[in-house]
């Protein structure tokens, strides 16, 4: 689900949460300067940054 609503990062990160969405996958003008990516698996909550094969590798 891409979340494109206007709402603060954090209320869109707890619907997540409601919903049961598996992972989530982050994007920022920060990370994507470094070229990585946020992944944060619902089940650890564990919150890693990735490349973008590394994302792709993970989620696929």
């Amino acid at each position: 689900i891409y979340d494109d609503r206007d709402e603060r990062p954090g209320a869109k990160f707890a619907d997540s949460e409601l919903m049961g969405i598996p992972y989530r996958v982050t994007v920022s003008d920060r990370l994507m300067e470094n070229n990585q990516y946020e992944y944060t698996p619902r089940a650890t909550g564990e919150t890693v940054l990735l490349t973008r094969d590394e994302l792709l590798a993970k989620i696929n």
